[in-house]
């Protein structure tokens, strides 16, 4: 994959999903090597990338269902500060995957 164009060939779901793939481990060493390259020319996607790792690592720490609506309210306030700017439409997108993945878990305590 090529990041460094601004064609519309690669939208923004794809990078969103590579960010996620990123921050899982589960690129190929390709893909990861492009992706890092990407990140060192994007500010956007290192921020959410950097929201994402903290995201993760507060999943990480989870015990009980009280900490999981603790973070679910975090991530619900966050979005809830986010302008609405096409800007910050991936940061969007992957807090409201979040607060989803969030929701189900509650669901399933």
């Amino acid at each position: 994959m090529n990041y460094r164009t601004d064609t519309a060939i690669f939208a923004t779901a794809t990078i969103c999903a590579d960010l996620t793939l990123f921050v899982d481990g589960e690129l190929g060493p390709a893909a990861a090597a492009a992706f890092r390259i990407h990140l060192a020319d994007c500010a956007a996607c290192r921020a959410n990338m950097i929201e994402a790792l903290r995201l993760s690592a507060q999943l990480s720490t989870l015990t009980g269902r009280s900490d999981l609506q603790w973070l679910r309210d975090d991530v619900s306030e966050r979005l809830s500060l986010l302008s609405p700017n096409p800007i910050l439409d991936r940061r969007r997108a992957r807090l409201t995957s979040c607060l989803d993945t969030l929701d189900r878990l509650l669901e399933e305590r």
